[in-house]
This record gives structure tokens, sequence and C-alpha cells, in this order.
């Protein structure tokens, strides 16, 4: 329930919070804005006031997702102070392959996300654009061009999307966990190919 006193800020934060704890027991698809509505105690005028649909309550949690990953994952701090390509490389691997092998709510969240492409045109948007501010992200932590041209990295997003899927879904969740060296040798050569289609990308624009 949302206390009556709160600032806007500490507001949006707590309806992105209990929606999020909604999503996660009744299923995005399932969930309604009356669902919302009881599990935060808002009057519907209060909720509507912030967000008109489910869509733009689960895209803004996506958008605060994407920027408290970015601030906060060590993997990416990691890189920001490797200047060594073949270093940088392996914290590159070990964030992939963390991300699909290790389940989340999080990242259930964000499958629920991805499972909406296909049917509503304000989340593939969203998920376009948050996929593009990733990638200029990593750009800045690298000083490589990690940017949306980069065919190898966008094909690896892809890939991760799909292995995270298939981690989520089933019940045997050590599977992928056993297999970390596997899934090294099979991403390395694509890293490879990303990186240095990034240094080519730099260099053309000097």
């Amino acid at each position: 329930m949302i206390k009556e006193r709160m600032s806007r800020e500490d507001r949006l934060v707590a309806i992105r919070q209990i929606a999020a704890d909604v999503f996660l027991k009744k299923g995005y698809r399932f969930t309604t804005m009356e669902d919302i509505v009881q599990a935060t105690g808002l009057s519907k005028g209060g909720l509507y006031y912030y967000y008109k649909n489910t869509s733009e309550i689960l895209i803004d949690i996506m958008d605060r997702g994407n920027v408290t990953f970015v601030e906060t994952n060590d993997y990416f701090k990691a890189l920001a102070k490797e200047e060594d390509q073949e270093v940088a490389l392996e914290i590159m691997l070990s964030a992939i392959i963390e991300k699909f092998s290790v389940a989340t709510d999080s990242r259930k969240l964000y499958l629920m996300f991805c499972a909406e492409v296909m049917y509503d045109s304000a989340i593939r948007e969203a998920f376009n654009r948050l996929e593009n501010d990733f990638f200029k992200k990593l750009s800045n932590v690298t000083k490589r061009d990690m940017c949306g041209e980069n065919e190898p990295l966008r094909l690896i997003s892809r890939m991760v999307n799909i292995l995270l899927m298939g981690q989520n879904l089933f019940e045997d969740k050590t599977l992928f966990i056993n297999r970390e060296e596997t899934f090294r040798q099979f991403f390395r050569p694509l890293l490879r190919d990303a990186l240095s289609k990034a240094n080519q990308l730099k260099d053309s624009e000097i």
C-alpha cells in the first residue's frame, strides 16, 4: 500500500515496485490496471494520473532498470578501468554468461517485456530504444563503437535473450551454469568479431 504523503518521485518508485510484484505473481499479460489499483491502494484517478496503462508502467520499470544496471553492474565498472582488449573480452564474456545463467526477478520481468515486443508497438519501440541506449553506454565504457551498426554485437544481444528465455522457462536451472566454459568457447569468436567491428567503426570516424 502507498502512503498518502509522499513526493512524486517516491510515489512513482512505490508504484513501480508494487506493479513489478503483481506482474511477477500474475504475469504481465494477466495484470490489469485494476489489479495495480488494488495492490497500491490508490484510487483509479490516482494511478491513472501517473500511468495510462500497464504498458507504460512496464516500460518505465525497464527504463529505470537499464539505468540502474549500467550504474551498479560490477562488470561495467571493471570494463571502464580495463585497457587490455583481451582482458576486456573475458570480462564481457563473464557478463554475457552471468546474464542468462542466473535467474532473477528483474530478468523475469525483462522476459515479459520481450514477449510483448510482438504485440505492443509501444513496447517494441521501447525495446529498440533501450537496446540502443545500452549499446551507447557500452561504447562509453569500452571507448569503442559498440552501437547499432555493430551487427555481431546485435547478434550476441539476440542470442543472450534467447538463452535467458530458456533458462527461465525450464526447471533445470543448473544446466546452463554447469556449461560456462562451453558458452565461453561459443561466444568468444562472436565477441571478437564485435570488438573488431567496433574498432573498424571507431577508426572510420577519425
